[in-house]
């Protein structure tokens, strides 16, 4: 009882939760899951294996948007908004993830 009384004698701002920090991390991470997401869309789409429609974002409850421009096949995230970015989409050509904004 004595240390934590003086921890937070020493260092009083240790404890105090910052919620604008905690919403920031938890947006970055809610970003990180879903490009992680793409990322294993685009996988598939390089080997040319079929997109399981169920392979979305977690807070996404549309499906992804599928275009199709000659052999080249494109999943973009139908709520970008949702994760404070502009775009989000990855294509057949490269599993590399395009986030834009």
């Amino acid at each position: 009882m004595i240390f934590v009384s003086l921890l937070l004698y020493a260092f009083p701002m240790l404890f105090q939760f910052d919620a604008e920090a905690a919403a920031a991390f938890e947006a970055s991470q809610k970003l990180e899951q879903c490009r992680l997401v793409f990322e294993e869309i685009g996988y598939l789409l390089e080997d040319g294996e079929p997109i399981d429609p169920e392979l979305r974002c977690l807070d996404t409850y549309s499906p992804n948007i599928v275009e199709r421009r000659g052999d080249t096949v494109r999943v973009l995230l139908p709520n970008p908004d949702d994760y404070g970015v502009t775009a989000m989409y990855v294509s057949s050509d490269s599993h590399d993830v395009v986030v834009e904004g």
